[in-house]
């Protein structure tokens, strides 16, 4: 997120169809390898989105400190 308003990352984000089970929050955890797909990346806030079923997107915020 720069200045407010997000910008999306060249890098290679391709990410396997399998289905995930939800946990008892509605809610999946993964752990992503960003230095293989983009590098290091530096401090700041990022947001991650991922398509599912052609039509709908699942998105979640983190922060790198």
């Amino acid at each position: 997120k720069v200045n407010g308003e997000w910008k999306k990352l060249k890098a290679n984000t391709d990410f396997n169809s399998v289905a995930y089970l939800l946990d008892e929050n509605h809610q999946i955890r993964q752990n992503i390898n960003w230095v293989n797909s983009y590098g290091k990346l530096p401090n700041g806030i990022y947001r991650i989105e991922k398509e599912a079923d052609g039509n709908v997107f699942y998105s979640n915020e983190f922060i790198i400190k």
